[in-house]
């Protein structure tokens, strides 16, 4: 087993969705974990389940972002564990102490995915901490270093995982899918979109590349190499928005017709959309491009 296997585990949340949410599971001592990204509430039993049968306790749960595919389970673990702290961005604070608001906002754009993640439940305000951009911070015996990543959404941070070098991507860097035995990239840039800021947080984490050699994206695992992995999505997400931005140009804003353009240029399109699921289709792919076509209507792609 390598340094990284011995210290990080992967586990799958979602028995009708499996290979699609991951949460981290990261030893800091013979017994205390962090989490990242706990994921969402319908995902918790899987995971409480995976925890106590190693009787392992958590101490950290750390949230790349607030969406409930990714948080929703993090009240469920403040009330079963003795975790200590909740790492999020300043934005997303509010929301993890009085979920309400994201909830509604989740159902109107989600609809019956929202229904399948589950509500999510409350943080205490007292367990919430905020690092600041750049800020390493030691949990237990592991250091991670805390990198704002905004353009997904504003609330958005990455986490590197420093001496086993891996990154911890969120929706920051796209999904990396296993779909008819092939490795998939594909952006996950819903409504409301960022795309200078997205690629701007690209470009900050290409940066720390010798400092990161493992890729973990909420959507799916852990992979490798970073480096290649990392600037094979930014050259996608840009293709995308060129491709997208000269179709509009052109008169076509036809998802289909979209999705059509792309796949002659992407094969990781080609290959999702002959093989994918329905909701990878849809929440991955068609979301995406929503979230890139009303981007540019907006003026924010040149």
């Amino acid at each position: 087993m390598s340094k990284v296997e011995k210290n990080l585990f992967v586990v799958d949340l979602i028995d009708d969705l499996p290979g699609v949410i991951s949460t981290f599971i990261i030893k800091v001592n013979e017994r205390d974990v962090v989490i990242v990204d706990p994921g969402p509430s319908s995902g918790y039993r899987n995971l409480k389940k995976w925890l106590d049968s190693r009787g392992l306790r958590v101490r950290y749960v750390i949230v790349t972002h607030i969406h409930i595919d990714h948080a929703g389970s993090t009240g469920l673990l403040v009330k079963d564990y003795p975790v200590e702290k909740v790492f999020v961005h300043p934005r997303g604070s509010k929301h993890l102490v009085n979920p309400e608001k994201l909830w509604n906002a989740s159902k109107e754009v989600l609809g019956e995915v929202a229904e399948l993640y589950g509500k999510p439940e409350p943080v205490p305000e007292d367990k919430i901490f905020v690092p600041q951009d750049g800020e390493e911070i030691n949990l237990g015996h592991r250091k991670f270093k805390f990198i704002y990543t905004p353009g997904h959404a504003s609330h958005h941070m990455s986490i590197l995982l420093l001496d086993e070098k891996v990154m911890f991507t969120g929706d920051s860097a796209g999904v990396i899918l296993d779909v008819n035995n092939k490795i998939v990239q594909a952006p996950t840039t819903p409504p409301i979109f960022k795309p200078k800021l997205y690629l701007e947080s690209l470009d900050k984490m290409i940066n720390l590349s010798p400092k990161a050699l493992y890729i973990a994206p909420t959507h799916f695992g852990l992979r490798e190499p970073f480096d290649v992995l990392i600037q094979n999505h930014k050259d996608q997400t840009v293709l995308w928005l060129e491709t997208i931005s000269r179709a509009i140009k052109e008169g076509v804003d036809d998802i289909n017709k979209i999705i059509e353009l792309l796949a002659e240029k992407d094969n990781n399109v080609k290959i999702l959309m002959q093989y994918g699921s329905d909701f990878l289709k849809g929440e991955f792919i068609v979301n995406s491009l929503l979230g890139m076509v009303d981007a540019i209507k907006r003026g924010e792609w040149d």
